[in-house]
Parts: C-alpha cells; structure tokens; sequence
C-alpha cells in the first residue's frame, strides 16, 4: 500500500473523529483563549487546542509505526532519535499546556523549556550544530565548547520568536505550511514532512473558522520540530546551508529581536508579552485578513524569489527591506524607536 495513502488515511480518519467530536473534546479539556486583554482581537472564546490536535496526531504515527516503520534510517537509527522526536515534544508540550492553563511567569518558562531543549541536544547528537557553513564560503567555522549553547540558544531563539509571530488567524499555520512544503520539496523526512503538511493544513481550515487558536502547546511544539527538521538535515544530509536557513527563519526572527531590544532598552521583562509587534501596528490600519496578506507577502516573496535565481543572500536583504519598510511605515514612531 503507498506509504502517503496509508498515512493520509489514518489523518483523515483520526481528525474526522476530532472533528466530529469537537465541542465535547473542547468541554471537556476546557481550554480556551478569552477576549479580555487589550491585545486580543477575537471577539468570543476560542479553543486552545492546537497543541492538542498536533499531539493527538503524532500519538497516531507513533501507533502507525508499531505496524509499519516508514521513518528514515539516516534519521532515525537508535533509540536517542526517537526519544527527540517523541519523548521530548511530551515534555514540552506539558510545558505549553500548563502555560496555556495557568499562565506561568515568563521566566520559570523559559528555564523550564530551556532544560528540555538541553536534554534533548545532549541525549541526541544529531541536534547538537558543532559547525556553519555559508553557501559562497569555503571555509567552515566550528563551534567546538560552544555546540551545545549555541543549539539551546538557536531553538529558544525561534521557539521565542514563532511565538510572538502567533498573533492573527492563519499567520502561523501558513507560515508553518510553507517550512514544511520546503522540506517536503527539499526530500527532508519526506513521510513526516507529508504528515504536518495534513495536520497543519487542518488547523489552517479550523483557525479560519476561528475555531481553534495553536496557544503555547502549538507554538511550541511546532516550532521544535522546525527547528528540528532543519538541524537534523543540516547535519545529516547537509541539505541546506546556514544562510538558506537565516532566510526562512528571518522574518518571525527580526521582530523577535527588535522587541528583544526594545523591552531591554526600556527596563521590561523580553519575554513577556506586549502590543508592540509588526502585526499590532499594521492592525490599527487594516483588518486582520488584510494583515494577514501583506505580512505573507513580505516574508513569501523574498523566499520565492531568491529560491528562483538560488541566492538566499538576495533573499535575507529583501526580506529586511520589506520588515524596516512595513515598520518605518506603520510602526509608531515613540514605540519602535523610543531609544
């Protein structure tokens, strides 16, 4: 039986039983994000329960998995990788749903999630980044004591910025679909890059219809595993060069940073959160689905087109040029640049 109809078949019959069961799934679980902070924009509650649908599914895979292992070996040869890939997402999604329930400060998160990560580049070398290699250079720059900070540093730093990029309907699950269709394209875990591209474009359909929201469980469960896909190729099959990555992470990074700064500057908590970012502004001009699109468009089209000409270079400078204009144009000036 072809792999893809037996994985799409599972999919389909699991999700049809979330779907079906959907309202007593969300009374019973009892997690939802309610309009009554200054920075929401949905007008009546919404379940949190993105991390749920996604954990749903990968329990599904692990059980699909005792009747037909379909992994890659390159991937997946030892119990090290397994646990990486299915052990430590537990922990983390544990981590994002107390969030989700209780609100945990932002520093007890972060030393919380920062320990997992830790675990998971000790236990599985293949997440530990020990050198960077830019596509038009020759030379090689090792990390060598530095590895296992720097891979914490590198997962914390996108897991902290795919968060802060959850602010709109469809914002992050699109973005999430098109990392995932580039590892798709790209033969990267082709089997699990099929299975995300289904699961997340069953959130996108559900987020669309404001019946779901990722919360802390999806956005940090989403964003491990594109971090992971894109460490475990780089080291593996050196299928992208660290400047191809910069490119597709920049966008989410770049606001991630300038906040960063912005809240240091101003003697504020970094990781607590504000209405501070690229998508609060451009809100106070458009609506939401129009947010939506111009911010696809500004991370999108740098993408496409510097995978046209093969030069991610081009793309990470387009990519600058379209946040700094969108800011300068919509950013309040006494908020984004008040240094």
């Amino acid at each position: 039986m072809n792999i893809y109809l037996y994985l799409f078949g599972s999919l389909i019959f699991t999700n049809l039983l979330f779907i079906i069961f959907y309202k007593s799934i969300t009374k019973k679980i009892n997690l939802f994000d309610y309009p009554n902070i200054k920075r929401k924009i949905h007008k009546t509650k919404v379940f949190l329960g993105g991390g749920i649908l996604f954990e749903i599914n990968i329990l599904v895979l692990v059980m699909l998995l005792f009747f037909n292992n379909f992994l890659e070996k390159d991937y997946f040869y030892s119990l090290k990788s397994y646990i990486s890939f299915f052990v430590i997402p537990l922990f983390l999604f544990t981590i994002g749903y107390i969030d989700d329930k209780k609100n945990l400060s932002a520093n007890i998160k972060l030393i919380l999630v920062s320990l997992v990560i830790y675990c998971a580049v000790t236990i599985d070398s293949d997440l530990l980044i020990t050198e960077i290699k830019f596509s038009n250079l020759e030379k090689v720059f090792y990390l060598l004591n530095f590895s296992t900070a720097f891979s914490v540093l590198c997962f914390l730093l996108f897991i902290n910025a795919f968060n802060m990029f959850d602010g709109i309907n469809l914002q992050a699950g699109i973005y999430s679909f098109l990392i995932f269709f580039i590892f798709f394209v790209n033969n990267v875990l082709l089997h699990l890059s099929f299975f995300f591209l289904v699961i997340i474009f069953l959130y996108i359909v559900l987020n669309y219809l404001n019946k779901i929201f990722l919360g802390e469980t999806g956005c940090i469960l989403i964003s491990y595993y594109i971090s992971y896909f894109f460490i475990k190729s780089y080291n593996i099959e050196k299928v992208f060069f660290a400047d191809q990555i910069i490119l597709y992470l920049l966008f989410p990074g770049l606001d991630l940073f300038r906040l960063f700064f912005y809240r240091i500057i101003n003697k504020q908590n970094p990781f607590v959160a504000d209405s501070n970012h690229l998508h609060h502004f451009l809100l106070k001009v458009y609506e939401p689905a129009k947010v939506f699109i111009i911010i696809f468009l500004a991370y999108a089209l740098p993408i496409i087109v510097s995978t046209l000409m093969n030069n991610s270079y081009f793309g990470i400078i387009f990519t600058i040029i379209n946040y700094s204009v969108l800011l300068i144009i919509y950013g309040k000036k006494k908020t984004v640049f008040r240094f």
